[in-house]
């Protein structure tokens, strides 16, 4: 479970996590959220995704990463 802040403001932007993991299979899935609509488009998602995707594969050593499903988020 990793939460973002945008790095400038010190704010919440978004979390990703990776759930369900399976060891014996190897695969989980993942979700990610948003905290504002205004900070979609800006890059914050993907980037930590990368990062958490990098850690479940090369850290965890996991061989399947699914999306568990868009999430909604408040302004």
């Amino acid at each position: 479970y990793v939460r973002a802040d945008d790095g400038a403001r010190g704010e919440l932007v978004g979390d990703v996590a990776l759930q369900d993991i399976n060891w014996r299979d190897r695969r989980c899935s993942v979700g990610i959220g948003m905290a504002r609509l205004s900070d979609r488009g800006r890059g914050y998602g993907t980037e930590t995704l990368k990062l958490m995707l990098g850690y479940g594969f090369d850290a965890l050593g996991l061989e399947r990463i699914e999306e568990i499903g868009r999430a909604s988020c408040r302004e």
